[in-house]
């Protein structure tokens, strides 16, 4: 049977796909979507854009509206006719001046100056506003896909961490949206966990897993969760801390770990308090 990117409901999605392939949907209100592959488009995600390309629309359709009053006159030449206006304006005070007791003084001549150098200075102003804009709004867009690609980064990790312990489906959007705060994305690339977040910091995914089935044991099956493993913290894709003080200290698999992921092994090392 193929997958279908959304299932109705919880019976709908458990019947229809096999166990090792429910980490890839996400629920969302009482549905479950495919949201683990990237390039694919949820029906939400359809939905938004929609929604989006509706708004721009009506906008621009008030924009033209406002726009019809001005004709064929474009944004550069309104404002050119305006400083126009008060050059002639300032002309017009002098020439009364002039013809009235023939004398002009400094405020009415320096009005003129300003009117023109105004002017001259407006065409200036209006291309350095134009290139900060752009400026802003291209520092905007980088900024932006900054973000998306850490938030990629954090959700591919945390989401692969989460199906290796064996997280139920219904609570991996509660995991990955916990994650959203939890982690950052390092200088050299790795997903750790932030400082006074409430948990050990600088931690990876996996390790930060091992840390929450005590505070979260829902997000694990029943027969796994809150401590049914005997008692130790650790369920059935749980990782063993072989730091830790008790059954799991394991010099020879701190060993092979700091060989093998030199990352794990600090986190892991950093979660047990070592």
């Amino acid at each position: 049977m193929d997958l279908k990117a959304v299932y109705e409901n919880l019976e709908e999605f458990e019947a229809a796909v096999d166990e090792g392939f429910r980490g890839l949907y996400s629920e969302r209100d009482g549905k479950y979507e495919l949201t683990g592959i990237a390039g694919v488009k949820t029906a939400t995600d359809v939905d938004t854009l929609n929604t989006t390309l509706k708004r721009v629309r009506e906008e621009r359709k008030q924009v033209k509206l406002k726009l019809a009053k001005f004709g064929k006159l474009d944004a550069e030449q309104v404002q050119s006719n305006l400083d126009e206006i008060e050059d002639l304006r300032a002309k017009l005070e002098i020439a009364e001046a002039a013809a009235g007791d023939g004398k002009v003084d400094d405020a009415q001549i320096q009005k003129r100056v300003d009117a023109q150098t105004a002017g001259q200075l407006r065409p200036v102003e209006r291309e350095r506003e134009r290139l900060q804009k752009e400026t802003e709004e291209q520092k905007a867009v980088i900024a932006l896909h900054e973000q998306n690609n850490t938030n990629r980064m954090i959700t591919d990790s945390v989401r692969t961490a989460a199906g290796e312990a064996k997280i139920v489906v219904s609570a991996m959007e509660d995991v990955l949206m916990l994650s959203e705060r939890v982690f950052e994305v390092t200088e050299d690339g790795s997903v750790l966990t932030k400082d006074g977040i409430g948990a050990t910091p600088g931690i990876d995914p996996a390790v930060w897993l091992t840390e929450m089935q005590s505070m979260r044991p829902h997000w694990w099956p029943t027969s796994v969760g809150g401590g049914a493993s005997g008692g130790n913290g650790t369920g059935v894709g749980m990782i063993d801390n072989c730091f830790k003080p008790g059954p799991h200290f394991n010099m020879t698999k701190q060993a092979e770990l700091y060989k093998s992921d030199p990352v794990k092994y600090a986190s892991m090392k950093r979660s047990a308090g070592v």
